[in-house]
């Protein structure tokens, strides 16, 4: 393309023009692939954080499920057999039972409708109460 050299379209400014749309669209490229990595990284602990949550689910629950299975198939009348396996499918729904408050927690964060409730202690009493734990863990 050929101008005049007194036309007001000068290919000096066209050139310097796509010099800058080609620049402003490179950095535009750039960003969109860094949100796409973010994407897709995101998308990777997503479906790494689904899988951990099915585990830590299914592992109470099979407890529990086997307890109450060998109960029903007679162990009911062994009393100290019965008190141990309620005791211990009892523990397994209070892991259930945390694990769920934990998603709810999480539910929470991501939404911003968790409330932080600011409140002023005393470092030295966390310090005191930390020594005293040590010390029963030793003796």
């Amino acid at each position: 393309m050929y101008f005049k050299k007194d036309s007001i379209i000068s290919t000096s400014t066209i050139v310097t023009d796509m010099d800058s749309i080609i620049d402003d669209v490179a950095d535009y490229v750039k960003v969109k692939k860094g949100e796409i990595e973010s994407l897709k990284k995101a998308e990777e602990y997503r479906k790494e954080f689904v899988g951990n949550v099915a585990h830590e689910l299914k592992t109470p629950l099979f407890s529990i499920q086997g307890y109450i299975s060998n109960l029903l198939d007679g162990a009911f009348r062994d009393k100290e057999l019965l008190k141990k396996y309620l005791n211990k499918a009892d523990k397994s729904i209070e892991r259930l039972t945390l694990i769920i408050k934990d998603l709810d927690l999480i539910t929470q964060i991501e939404s911003a409708t968790l409330v932080l409730k600011k409140t002023s202690f005393d470092l030295s009493l966390i310090h005191i109460w930390r020594c005293r734990r040590i010390e029963r863990c030793r003796s």
